[in-house]
């Protein structure tokens, strides 16, 4: 390999007989706009957010596509002491509604 007076290699010209790659934009072009699109909605203007949706997903990577993870106890948060199970935040629910109706019950009575 040939190497210049600071040490680098040099580039070496290859020649080939295969033509050069072009792209076939029209097609993608078309697959692109056939995607489905993110259903988030800007604050502000109100106008939808336009970019293509995660496949499998009703919102783009911006707006939350990829995030989430694995159930049950693949999950990080499963292995909690089982205080962000499913079964437990079914649990406190139930209990912050029992605690609502007992509030308003203690308030119509006064």
């Amino acid at each position: 390999m040939p190497f210049n007076v600071s040490g680098l290699a040099q580039g070496v010209g290859m020649k080939s007989a295969k033509r050069p790659y072009i792209p076939d934009w029209a097609s993608a072009l078309i697959h692109a706009r056939a995607a489905r699109r993110c259903h988030a909605h800007c604050r502000v203007s109100k106008k939808p957010c336009g970019q293509p949706a995660m496949r499998g997903k009703r919102v783009c990577r911006l707006h939350g596509g990829k995030g989430g993870g694995p159930k049950g106890e693949r999950n990080g948060a499963y292995r909690t002491g089982g205080h962000y199970t499913a079964e437990a935040k079914a649990e406190r629910q139930q209990v912050r509604m029992l605690i609502r109706g007992l509030r308003h019950l203690i308030d119509s009575g006064e």
